[in-house]
């Protein structure tokens, strides 16, 4: 199952999926929640390619780099209280093109550092300033034209004396 939840970074709204991870099975079950992991993905603006610290060249993660390198992605190596202090572990070559963060999800470590490389992924350097348009991905700016219309004749429907529940109709869709 994709475990989900939103939260706000820096004024940007964030849905956050944990899926199941990617690797070889016969199992029906898993078979099932791999498929959802890739549906996700190819849906996503960003990747949270999480590995362990503690041992950084698993041969799995790195069939699912092959799956997800095509995408907006951010190397988090995870287990970093395991690691000694002001050592980076050895990763695969493939990796270093990726932003990196070291966190311990278990102490809460590194943290704050991988939600500034959220904020410079999801921004790409742009700032975000009162009165101007911000709509960083295509599919966002879709959702929001489709949103608008519904938005727009709900407005017009109160505007014109319309009662409440008339203009709610079009807000449902």
């Amino acid at each position: 199952d994709l475990v989900e939840d939103y939260f706000c970074l820096g004024g940007i709204p964030i849905l956050i999926t944990d899926t199941a991870g990617l690797h070889a099975t016969d199992d029906p079950v898993e078979i099932i929640g791999m498929q959802k992991t890739r549906d996700n993905i190819s849906r996503s603006d960003l990747v949270l390619f999480v590995i362990d610290g503690s041992a950084p060249k698993e041969k799995g993660d790195l069939a699912v780099f092959e799956q997800i390198n095509a995408r907006n992605v951010i190397l988090v190596i995870n287990k970093g209280d395991l690691l000694n202090p002001g050592v980076v572990p050895e990763i695969p070559l493939a990796y270093s093109v990726l932003p990196a963060v070291i966190i311990s999800a278990l102490k809460g470590n590194g943290i704050d550092e991988l939600e500034k490389s959220i904020q410079e992924v999801c921004l790409r350097g742009v700032s975000i300033n009162p009165g101007r348009d911000l709509v960083p991905t295509l599919r966002q700016r879709i959702a929001l034209e489709q949103a608008l219309e519904p938005l727009l004749r709900a407005y017009r429907a109160l505007d014109g004396s319309v009662s409440d529940e008339l203009a709610a109709e079009d807000l449902e869709t």
